[in-house]
């Protein structure tokens, strides 16, 4: 859907909340629906959960 000024929609920008299994399980699945703008934080320093 166009926006008002005849351009495109600005793409998507997600923000995932946790690294683990379904943090980066939610990662591929935007991947496999074409979106790439997203952000996978997590509360340590390294991938994975509890």
């Amino acid at each position: 859907m166009p926006s008002s000024n005849g351009s495109q929609p600005a793409a998507p920008t997600v923000a995932i909340v946790g690294a683990g299994f379904g943090g980066i399980g939610m990662g591929i699945e935007l991947r496999r629906a074409g979106i790439d703008a997203f952000t996978i934080v997590g509360r340590a320093d390294g991938i994975g959960g509890v």
